[in-house]
C-alpha cells in the first residue's frame, strides 16, 4: 500500500479552527492547540447561554405581559386561561371547517365530531397545546 501524506488534510483542519478563533485573546488566536481549546470552551458556554437566553425572554414576556393586563384591570393568570380556551375554539373551528372536505362518509363524520368532542372535554389540553407553542 502506497504510504498517505496527511499534511493537507492537517493544514486545511488547522485552518478551519484558526479562522474560528479570529479575535481571541493571547496565544487563543495563535497557537492551535489553544485555540482549539478555547473554542471548545466558547462553543459550549455560547450552546448553555442560547438556552438561558430563551429563558430570560421568557421571563421578560411574562413580566411585560403582566404590566399589560394590569394596564387592562385584569392579571397575567386571567388573560393566560382566556387565551387557552381561545387556542382551542380556533383548533375546533378549524377541524369543523375541515369537515366537509375530510369527513365524506358517515363513520368518518362520527369519527371526527367524536374526536372533536374528546378534545374539548379533556382538561389538560388547552394547557398542553399552549406549551407546545
Amino acid at each position: 500500500m502506497p504510504r498517505v501524506k496527511r499534511g493537507v488534510t492537517k493544514h486545511a483542519r488547522h485552518k478551519k479552527v484558526m479562522l474560528a478563533a479570529r479575535g481571541f485573546h493571547g496565544s487563543s488566536h495563535r497557537n492551535y492547540k489553544w485555540a482549539r481549546e478555547a473554542l471548545i470552551h466558547a462553543w459550549s458556554h455560547a450552546y448553555r447561554n442560547r438556552k438561558e437566553r430563551k429563558g430570560e425572554f421568557r421571563r421578560l414576556w411574562i413580566v411585560r405581559i403582566g404590566a399589560a393586563c394590569r394596564q387592562a384591570d385584569t392579571n397575567y393568570s386571567q388573560f393566560m386561561h382566556g387565551l387557552k380556551l381561545a387556542v382551542v375554539a380556533v383548533v375546533a373551528l378549524a377541524v369543523w371547517s375541515m369537515a366537509g372536505t375530510l369527513w365524506s362518509d358517515r363513520r368518518r363524520i362520527a369519527l371526527g365530531i367524536g374526536a372533536t368532542v374528546f378534545m374539548l372535554l379533556v382538561h389538560k389540553l388547552p394547557a398542553d397545546v399552549f406549551r407546545r407553542l
